[in-house]
Parts: structure tokens; C-alpha cells; sequence
């Protein structure tokens, strides 16, 4: 985290207003988080964020909620977690409370509610394809990477196999390749080491 500590009055306005005007969900608001907390202010640099979205999403929850509760946790304890949590959900409690009475006495034709959700699904598909991207050139990064995440999403859209699952199977894979990986650096350090004294041994 950036030494600069935000004041808890910035954090908990952030929240707010990243409440007010994201949508689209976990992918647009992983586009938003980048946006606002990295690029703008350096509050967190990109992997610090990954790091923290990639524990919201092991968590149950919005993934969004859970983002603010860790960052609030981080920066302020319990207090700062329970202030910037409620910072994020007032806007949309409240936008949501409004639309409702709205759509229940207004009557629009079903068919141009039909058109209007057809637009904003497509907008919100092109925001999750953004984020997918950024994600994948972030984390894709190598082989072993790119087989993980093929496994992953064919058990998940093929097989059906239960999200959980696939994370707890991703985490064991992500220790044994980084285990397998510090060995192998390991090793060649050694034969680094072992090669460069023959070297000597031969120059001498």
C-alpha cells in the first residue's frame, strides 16, 4: 500500500461514488477499482489489487462488497471496514428502492423494456470483455498459467463443476507450481554455482 495513508473521509467518498456511477457488475467495477485506486490516486499498486479482488472472490459475497470491507479493513480496522462497506451499498440501495417504485407505476410496453435491457447487456458484455483482458495479461503470464486457467474455465462451462471447487483445486496447483518452481531455481543456481568453479578451477 502507498505510504501516503488516505483519510478515512476519502476512502469512505471513493466507495460512495464508485457505488453511484459503476455498473455491470464484478467485471466493470474490477475496471473502476484499477482506475480509481491505482491509476488516479496510487493507493494500491495493480498487483497489491489482483491480490486483494482475487481474496474477495474466494470469499462468498459480492466480490465488489467484499473488495471494500478488505481495503476499509486494511487501511482503517473494523471501523474503517463496517464505514466504507455502507459507503459503497447506499447508493445502490437507494437507486434500487427508486427504480422499483418507478417501474411498478409506470407502465412501459413490454417490448421496449425488452429493447432496453437488450442494450444494457451488450454494453455490459463489451465492460466484462475490458476486464477479462486485463485480468488475463496480468495473470497469464506462462505455461503453467495458461493450462490453469483452460482447466478452469472448461470444468466450469463443460463439466458444471462447482466454482469453489475449481478455486480450492486452483490454490493447490498454485503452491505446487510455486514450489516446483523453487526448486527448480534451485537447482540451477547449484549448477550456476557448480560451473562457474569449474571455471575457475580451469582458468587457474
Amino acid at each position: 500500500m502507498n505510504e501516503k495513508k488516505p483519510s478515512l473521509f476519502q476512502v469512505c467518498f471513493l466507495f460512495f461514488y464508485m457505488g453511484l456511477t459503476t455498473f455491470g457488475g464484478a467485471a466493470s467495477m474490477l475496471v473502476c477499482l484499477t482506475r480509481e485506486l491505482v491509476d488516479k490516486r496510487g493507493w494500491l499498486t495493480e498487483d497489491e489489487l489482483y491480490d486483494e479482488v482475487a481474496v474477495a472472490q474466494c470469499s462468498p459475497g459480492i466480490i465488489m462488497v467484499n473488495t471494500a470491507t478488505l481495503f476499509g479493513m486494511q487501511t482503517y480496522g473494523l471501523f474503517g471496514a463496517i464505514l466504507t462497506t455502507l459507503s459503497l451499498l447506499i447508493a445502490p440501495f437507494t437507486c434500487i428502492c427508486l427504480l422499483t417504485l418507478i417501474l411498478r407505476y409506470l407502465s412501459l410496453d413490454n417490448e421496449l423494456l425488452s429493447c432496453i435491457y437488450s442494450g444494457i447487456r451488450a454494453g455490459l458484455c463489451g465492460i466484462s470483455i475490458n476486464a477479462v483482458v486485463r485480468l488475463a495479461k496480468k495473470n497469464i503470464s506462462d505455461l503453467f498459467t495458461s493450462i490453469v486457467a483452460v482447466v478452469a474455465f472448461v470444468a466450469i462451462v463443460v463439466f458444471n463443476i462447482k466454482t469453489v471447487l475449481v478455486i480450492l483445486i486452483g490454490i493447490i496447483l498454485g503452491l505446487l507450481g510455486s514450489h516446483v518452481k523453487a526448486r527448480l531455481s534451485r537447482n540451477d543456481g547449484g549448477r550456476n554455482n557448480s560451473d562457474a568453479s569449474n571455471n575457475n578451477g580451469v582458468t587457474k
